[in-house]
């Protein structure tokens, strides 16, 4: 009988001792070592089979969700701000979670700073994982953040412009999922990267010396996304020629432990609509000198290779520089245009209208020639060329 008793009052006592396992700050830390150590095997021996996670963007992800996506690996989790409560069996613990999760098959890291409440149940002798709910922390000023990107997009500019392609590589993420584009003022569009490797394979080929050339920044605007931000600016670029070219850039920049790091660019250069040359201006321009000498017209505004057709001309044949060069007298016409459409696109040019040579007879009467005209325009070199030009009779009713 005394035996029996004992045995029964070590059994209360067990079960009362079980009860009442205390579950503290050190058993969250204890479990935070275990998901450094092997996320996949914490999981399956510590979170319930009913386990839900709500996670930042409001999603609910079930246990076998989780374990469908196994191949994650936890490479910080950080948690401060703790306080824990225990009711029982059950316990929950509240504080700030600052984690980096990989994919490891992928080698694709997420990063997250959140608030979260965790809820535990002890049983089969130990605390299990029930539920866990996170927010993210939205920064209560951006201005630190806005500062910090500020500069990281100065110190890529400036190592580009040192000749430093170390320092251009390290502003980017090394992630395979990383674009760079571009389009440049000419209208020319390129793909630079659209992963990590072709990216650093472009900067080694484009950053080899210093350019001379410096640039400043405005106008930028933010978009904030958890770790994410979108951000725009205008830039003018001073070349080492003294020359300027504009651009309007589109960033997007993660979050990377306290850095920033570009995962996609694009870069889209524009001309200032200040000074760009308006193709039909040039044209009437050109009119008003051909009609001063029109030989001096053609030396100083014929390209080498220009090349033109007229129907009054040669039997309509096609002529060169030299030829149009010989057949001008230099004396003054009375020339005038119709400009009817203008096509622009990048350093091409065609104007298409009408020209009228005004030929005064003896007995002062004018004898109009009419005629249709194509004129093609060409800038090189910051200078419209006259490259090409084809005149057929006008035939009024």
């Amino acid at each position: 009988m005394k035996q029996l008793t004992s045995t029964l009052l070590f059994l209360a006592t067990s079960i009362f001792s079980f009860a009442q396992t205390p579950f503290t700050e050190k058993t969250v830390q204890d479990m935070n070592k275990s998901i450094l150590a092997d996320y996949p095997k914490y999981l399956n021996e510590f979170a319930s089979p009913d386990f839900v996670l709500s996670n930042a963007q409001g999603q609910l992800m079930t246990f076998e969700q989780l374990k469908a996506a196994i191949d994650l690996k936890a490479i910080e989790w950080t948690i401060s701000d703790l306080k824990v409560k225990q009711f029982g069996k059950i316990a929950i613990a509240t504080g700030i979670n600052k984690h980096t999760m990989m994919f490891a098959k992928q080698g694709i890291l997420y990063h997250y700073n959140v608030r979260f409440t965790y809820n535990y149940e002890f049983k089969n002798g130990k605390w299990m994982w029930l539920h866990a709910q996170h927010t993210n922390i939205l920064p209560v000023s951006t201005i630190e953040d806005e500062t910090a990107i500020k500069k990281t997009l100065d110190d890529v500019d400036i190592a580009f412009n040192n000749g430093d392609k170390e320092g251009v590589i390290n502003a980017w993420k090394n992630d395979p999922k990383i674009t760079f584009i571009g389009s440049n003022s000419d209208g020319r569009f390129n793909v630079i990267a659209q992963d990590y490797e072709s990216l650093k394979k472009s900067i080694s080929t484009y950053v080899t010396k210093p350019t001379g050339a410096r640039g400043v920044k405005s106008n930028y605007r933010f978009n904030f996304k958890d770790n994410i931000v979108i951000v725009e600016f205008d830039q003018v670029t001073t070349l080492a020629n003294g020359a300027k070219s504009l651009s309007h850039n589109i960033n997007i920049l993660e979050k990377v432990g306290d850095s920033w790091k570009a995962i996609a660019a694009s870069h889209h250069g524009f001309n200032d609509p200040s000074k760009e040359d308006n193709p039909e201006e040039i044209a009437k321009q050109w009119i008003a000198e051909y009609s001063k000498d029109n030989k001096l017209f053609f030396v100083k505004n014929c390209s080498d290779d220009f090349i033109a057709s007229n129907a009054g001309i040669d039997g309509g044949k096609f002529f060169g520089r030299e030829f149009i060069e010989k057949r001008a007298d230099g004396k003054p016409s009375d020339t005038e245009t119709t400009i009817n459409k203008v096509f622009k696109s990048g350093n091409l040019a065609v104007v298409i209208g009408t020209l009228i040579w005004h030929n005064k007879q003896a007995d002062g009467s004018d004898k109009p020639n009419k005629v249709i005209s194509t004129m093609i325009m060409q800038k090189k070199d910051g200078k419209w060329w006259y490259a090409g030009h084809h005149l057929s009779p006008l035939k009024e009713e």
